[in-house]
């Protein structure tokens, strides 16, 4: 061996000289041969032929008895052999080549070795680690050749070299033993076998390249997924194309028995075939809670690479959820007459059709992902939500099937949607905070009955230099900006700048800039201009009914910010508009009994 130091043999072992081919013959013991036997080592294939046996005593002089290998010796101890054998002075650097008896070391402990060392125990883990870094993985790390042609070089890079060079010269061979003992289930001791079987280089450049792009066109539905792939092709270099385990050794009369009540799908046939009572079956479910939630509860398991989780509970809820919705589709045709009639142009009814296109596309996007909970969600409750909201606006049913789907028109809608709900809200709010605390007066003439809705459908001020600057500083097809600090920096540059310090100025711009950002990421560059895509006077005006209805007021008028006159209205109360200036999409609402709205010179309907 390349850098032999010693030999170590086992005096009381029992070697023998097997038959490798039909020139050669090793010295070994007969279970090295049985494992040579099934690596094509052997002359007879996977059957060890044994010449002679005796056990390993070494004595320094020839010996009469036919049982012992006597004065066992390496090729290099005479310059003969080592001249018939092609032995290198880099091979074995010294002329005399000692081989060393380990008494009472048997062949499966290794006990006296521990006491040689100075081990106490097996079980002294800190030396024996210390002992293994110090020698094996030092020596393998750090080491560096200092004979040969390979001198200079670190041993890790310098080994499968000395290893190619030697199988070239025919002057060693390829031996494998398994890193523990493995026992068949025939009781039988397991061999390393060199079968008939395809490796495939993965680390191999070309195929690696191929490989990485095949990978970056798939979907794996996961990006956890996509990242183990790319970390298994970091590092995988040579894997036999076999399986002896896993999925295809399940049993077949377990396959119907996938799903546990605990939610993990278990697959180990042993602990199957000893549990009773703790699985539920697909068809088990089905009797249960019915095929529809069923359907909900696999559905709502979990997604990507999450544990999947049958809940009953979720089954449960899903048959009261879906018996409430028949039932209530019973009522509405049953009593037709509370159906509301007229054409489906309003803005409820647009938002409601844009809704359920929304919903639509989400859904068929989820499936196609194989992400059936977000399915669930956007196909089931958002569709549920969009219509109990329909329902609160007209408290009838609408009939309209969904239009043609645009993916402009949608975001457009949606952030008409949005504001209008939002409008609505903080009127209602408004309308709380005026009332908070106030006893309420006895006169139908001092009762809050008048909402004014002051919109600015222009950003102005330092909001215009902010949005100005955000429009400089955003990459539009990546949809991102560029990083905080420089903003800040094009903000000081602004007027806002030259009027404000820079901790004022982060004070009062951040807050807006985080939230237009955000926005920006979802809904593109528009987020970022200085005016709504729709006019928010004309979204107010004519939901005006809708407004009153759920506000109780009697009269309302939306009214320009811009209008000096308009402020008039709002009599002393004006001083609430110039707190609170309005903003694209945050109107702000003034409340007035009839006595103040008509003092102020507003004509009562």
């Amino acid at each position: 061996m390349y850098g032999q130091t010693n030999c170590w043999v086992l005096p009381d072992g029992i070697y023998g000289a097997f038959e490798i081919n039909e020139t050669d013959v090793f010295i070994l013991t007969a279970r090295a041969a049985l494992n040579l036997a099934y690596q094509h080592l052997s002359r007879i294939p996977e059957k060890p032929t044994c010449l002679y046996k005796g056990t390993g005593i070494v004595t320094s002089v020839p010996s009469d008895s036919p049982d012992d290998f006597m004065a066992l010796r390496d090729p290099a101890t005479k310059p003969a052999l080592r001249d018939k054998y092609g032995v290198k002075d880099e091979c074995v650097p010294n002329d005399v080549v000692p081989i060393i008896h380990i008494p009472e070391f048997g062949l499966k402990s290794a006990e006296k070795v521990c006491l040689d060392l100075k081990i106490k125990s097996q079980n002294d883990r800190e030396k024996l680690a210390e002992a293994k870094r110090m020698t094996y993985l030092k020596g393998f790390t750090d080491g560096t050749m200092i004979i040969g042609e390979f001198s200079g070089r670190k041993v890790q890079e310098a080994k499968p070299l000395i290893k190619h060079k030697l199988l070239k010269e025919g002057t060693t061979v390829l031996y494998n033993e398994p890193e523990k003992k493995v026992m068949s289930r025939s009781g039988d001791e397991c061999v390393v076998a060199l079968t008939d079987q395809w490796y495939i280089t993965y680390g191999e450049a070309e195929w690696k390249q191929q490989a990485a792009k095949c990978l970056d066109a798939m979907n794996t539905f996961s990006a956890e997924t996509c990242n183990g792939f790319e970390h298994t092709l970091g590092w995988l270099n040579q894997w036999a194309c076999s399986s002896s385990f896993g999925i295809a050794l399940l049993p077949e009369r377990y396959w119907p028995r996938g799903f546990c009540c605990n939610g993990h799908l278990m697959l180990n046939s042993e602990k199957m075939s000893k549990s009773t009572g703790n699985f539920l079956t697909l068809q088990d479910a089905i009797i249960e809670y019915s095929s529809d939630a069923t359907r909900f509860a696999l559905a709502d398991a979990g997604d990507g690479m999450d544990d999947a989780n049958f809940v009953s509970e979720t089954a449960n809820s899903a048959i009261m959820r879906l018996t409430k919705e028949i039932s209530w589709m019973e009522d509405v045709i049953h009593d037709g007459s509370s159906l509301r009639a007229g054409p489906c142009n309003t803005f409820t009814d647009r938002v409601f059709a844009n809704e359920i296109n929304i919903a639509i596309k989400e859904t068929e996007k989820s499936y196609n992902a194989f992400m059936f909970r977000d399915a669930l969600k956007s196909g089931f409750y958002d569709l549920q939500l969009a219509r109990d909201e329909y329902r609160l606006s007209w408290r009838s049913r609408h009939e309209l099937y969904p239009r043609s789907y645009s993916k402009n028109g949608k975001q457009v809608l949606t952030r008409f949607h949005s504001f209008d709900e939002k409008a609505a809200s903080e009127a209602e709010f408004g309308s709380k905070k005026l009332k908070k605390g106030a006893t309420p007066p006895p006169s139908v003439e001092n009762k809050m009955s008048v909402g004014l809705i002051y919109v600015n459908e222009y950003y102005s001020g330092w909001k215009e230099q902010c949005l100005r600057v955000l429009q400089s500083k955003f990459d539009s097809p990546e949809r991102s900006f560029a990083p905080d600090q420089e903003i800040i920096e094009a903000l000081k540059n602004c007027s806002i700048g030259q009027e404000m310090n820079l901790k004022q100025v982060q004070k009062l711009c951040m807050p807006f800039i985080r939230f237009k950002k955000d926005e920006a990421r979802e809904v593109g560059a528009q987020a970022l201009d200085l005016k709504l895509p729709f006019s928010e006077m004309d979204v107010l005006r004519e939901n005006l009914e809708l407004i009153k209805r759920q506000l109780g007021l009697e009269h309302v008028e939306v009214l320009s910010a811009c209008d000096e006159t308009a402020h008039a209205k709002a009599g002393e109360n004006v001083k609430l508009l110039n707190q609170n200036l309005p903003s694209p999409g945050d109107p702000v609402a003034i409340f007035l009994s009839r006595q103040q709205f008509e003092g102020a010179g507003g004509v009562y309907p």
